[in-house]
């Protein structure tokens, strides 16, 4: 790997004086166990789902560097690291990359394959062409504006090498935060031709320790697919996974097949 390459990979955590990394203490976890992340954009779970588990198992094998977008404090890039892999950490919080890096269940060995990268994707951070093997968002992208899905799908292309892989998490329109009549809403508004209908900005209808931030973009199975393909894409799973709900959250692994 080139010194460029490395070096956009973000900050190798092997390289920081760990006495110079601020502590942080999290915050209290909810009664279900849950902790609120300090981008104050909703809550990070200990339990990986079905897909965070593929991704932690195909990145354990990868021979290329694997990115975990809005890594909040770390479980899938710590597991990850526990298979042998090596990750990038990233958050829009410097706070949640000092956590992980002094998590006491991370080794001297692990931050060797542990890469550290502050900023927003996709438009804070501009990868080398092929550099990744893969990509995990977990619970993320409904956070995205449609500029920024579509963004996030046109980068992750050219970023991951051919064959390199997606793995995908994203609030569906049946997820149970969602108001009253919100799906049947949606499908409305996608049969009329609206590109993204599951723009939530309103959320006076939630009590306000439900809220998780003041935007969501709620996506299903045929939006992802639509954005998928225009990129590239081939669609090896796709479907519904459960949350509190069967139908919470709209799941996807994706394999690049762009032109090499």
């Amino acid at each position: 790997m080139t010194n460029l390459k490395q070096e956009k990979l973000g900050i190798l955590a092997s390289e920081l004086d760990l006495e110079k990394v601020p502590d942080v203490q999290l915050p209290e976890p909810a009664p279900d166990g849950r902790i609120r992340v300090f981008s104050d954009k909703g809550y990070a779970t200990v339990g990986l789902m079905e897909i965070s588990q593929e991704f932690v198992e195909y990145a354990s094998t990868c021979p290329l560097p694997v990115l975990d977008v809005g890594t909040a404090y770390g479980e899938t890039a710590v597991a990850v690291l526990k298979k042998g892999g090596f990750v990038i950490a990233n958050d829009v919080e410097q706070d949640s990359l000092n956590y992980i890096v002094k998590r006491k269940d991370i080794t001297d060995d692990d931050r060797k394959r542990l890469y550290l990268k502050k900023g927003f994707v996709p438009f804070d951070m501009d990868f080398e062409p092929d550099s990744l093997g893969a990509i995990h968002a977990s619970r993320v992208m409904h956070f995205f504006t449609p500029n920024e899905v579509r963004a996030f799908f046109a980068k992750a292309k050219e970023w991951l090498v051919r064959d390199g892989v997606i793995f995908l998490i994203t609030s569906s329109p049946y997820h149970w935060f969602t108001p009253k009549g919100f799906a049947e809403e949606y499908e409305k508004k996608f049969k009329e031709g609206v590109e993204f209908p599951g723009v939530i900005t309103d959320f006076s209808y939630l009590e306000d320790e439900l809220k998780t931030g003041e935007y969501n973009n709620a996506m299903d199975p045929k939006i992802i697919y639509r954005e998928a393909v225009k990129n590239d894409f081939l669609i090896k799973k796709l479907g519904y996974a459960k949350g509190r709900y069967d139908y919470d959250y709209t799941f996807a692994v994706l394999v690049n097949r762009k032109e090499e």
